[in-house]
């Protein structure tokens, strides 16, 4: 199975393990500048952790964005997401983005760059939200807070089938019940589910990645 984005990872899975500083950057991982910690950092030390997320080897950037419950200002938080999203699309890497009632100002800082793929992590959202999304080629990532959220589950229970990942996020779930889950809920199985994952996971990280040998994926 794959886990696209783990503060907890299990490792019985593919994971993008998402690791809180640059300085924790090792393996198959995701780093940024949290919008939460945009907030928390001065000027000095922002300029500082970017410059080292430009360097970091890592496999995508983020999480980074936007979040209207915790964190700087909106500007501050604006000008940190924008930052990030250079450096991803210079670095030619993935942005994982952290976006919470944020959805229209992160829309608008993404417009006009080329970038590798952007996943929009436990994505909650409106139908309206997530097709002007995947209008774009973006992919939106379901969770356990997806799960919990009315209108998202029924965003995703008809989702096209190229635009969905699955995460942990930072709950105790696991990944195989959160795949069980979302399996029932758009009528299929957790199999094809699997299948379609990894598909969507290969096209954005065409390298690929060697999973553990517990949980070997299907290549087609």
């Amino acid at each position: 199975m794959i886990d696209v984005h783990t503060h907890t990872p299990r490792g019985c899975a593919i994971e993008l393990r998402a690791v809180q500083t640059p300085s924790e950057a090792e393996g198959f991982c995701s780093v940024g500048v949290h919008p939460w910690r945009v907030g928390e950092l001065n000027d000095a030390q922002v300029a500082e952790e970017l410059a080292m997320v430009a360097q970091a080897e890592i496999a995508a950037v983020g999480e980074c964005g936007m979040d209207a419950l915790q964190g700087g200002t909106l500007e501050r938080q604006r000008e940190v997401f924008a930052a990030q999203v250079k450096i991803a699309e210079q670095r030619e890497l993935p942005l994982i983005v952290h976006s919470v009632r944020r959805f229209e100002e992160c829309m608008a800082v993404l417009k006009g760059h080329s970038l590798a793929g952007v996943v929009f992590h436990s994505w909650v959202g409106s139908a309206e939200q997530a097709a002007r999304a995947i209008s774009r080629g973006y992919i939106l990532s379901a969770g356990p807070r997806s799960l919990v959220s009315s209108r998202t589950v029924e965003v995703l229970r008809t989702l096209p089938e190229e635009s969905l990942l699955i995460e942990t996020d930072d709950s105790d779930i696991t990944i195989e019940t959160i795949y069980e889950q979302l399996a029932e809920l758009r009528g299929t199985t957790t199999a094809q589910l699997r299948t379609t994952i990894y598909r969507n996971f290969t096209r954005i990280w065409p390298s690929g990645w060697n999973a553990p040998s517990c949980c070997s994926e299907p290549r087609n």
